[in-house]
Order: structure tokens, then C-alpha cells, then sequence
């Protein structure tokens, strides 16, 4: 169940506006959650608090500013535009990971062959998008 589907079972998107947002998600090429936020359906907290729920990735707020350059680094700008991820802390030898879209497979495929080439093991939290940017 994609998220418009999510909202309208939760009472947040009218059932007769459902078909058109999908509709347009599909047809426009945004994702669901982008035109969901560009159409100010729901607050952008609400919204990823949901997604966190539905995809069982915890919710996390990352601060530019405690991230070292280095860790920042470990993911290379234009991976990171692509697919909207972030390294942004390291605890213990476990380096964390912004996503906006953790359930995009590529996404993850990427991060898994970046994880392999340099050696670090991860743990996904989610972010919004105007956390990632």
C-alpha cells in the first residue's frame, strides 16, 4: 500500500481525491510523498512520522552541523543527490544513514555496494526532505 492509500485509510486525503493524486504521482513522475507535500496535504512531520511507521525505519532528525567532514564524506555528493541519502554520525564502528527514501531498492543496492567498496557497516534511519536538504 503506497502512502496516499495510507493517508486516505487514516481520514487525512478525501477518498474521491485519492485516485487523482495517484494518478498524477504516477503519470508526473514525483514521488508519492513530494506531491503529497507540494499539495500541502499534510504537515511534512505527519507525514514521515507515517512512513516511518509503515516501513518500520526510525525517524531521525540529523544535524549538518555534529557530522564531521570525513563522515559526510563516506558518501559521495552525487550518490547522496541521486538517491537523497546522508551519512550524518557514527556510533561505535556503525556509521548512520539519512535516508528520504529508504524503501527505493536502488537506493539501497547503492548503499550496499558503497558499504562493500569502503568497508563500513550502516544502520538506515529516515529523514525528511527538508532535513536532507
Amino acid at each position: 500500500m503506497g502512502i496516499i492509500q495510507e493517508l486516505a485509510k487514516k481520514g487525512k486525503i478525501e477518498k474521491s481525491k485519492v485516485a487523482g493524486l495517484e494518478y498524477e504521482a504516477k503519470n508526473s513522475g514525483i514521488k508519492e510523498e513530494e506531491l503529497i507535500l507540494e499539495k500541502r496535504v499534510v504537515p511534512e512531520d505527519f507525514l514521515f512520522t507515517l512512513k516511518s511507521e509503515m516501513f518500520k525505519v526510525p525517524l531521525k532528525y540529523a544535524s549538518p552541523d555534529g557530522a564531521s567532514l570525513k563522515i559526510l564524506e563516506t558518501i559521495p555528493e552525487e550518490s547522496a543527490r541521486h538517491y537523497r541519502m546522508v551519512s550524518f554520525a557514527k556510533t561505535g564502528e556503525v556509521l548512520e544513514i539519512g535516508m528520504v527514501y529508504p524503501e527505493d531498492i536502488k537506493a539501497r543496492e547503492a548503499l550496499e555496494f558503497l558499504s562493500r567498496q569502503m568497508n563500513f557497516t550502516y544502520k538506515v534511519f529516515l529523514i525528511t526532505v527538508t532535513n536532507f536538504e
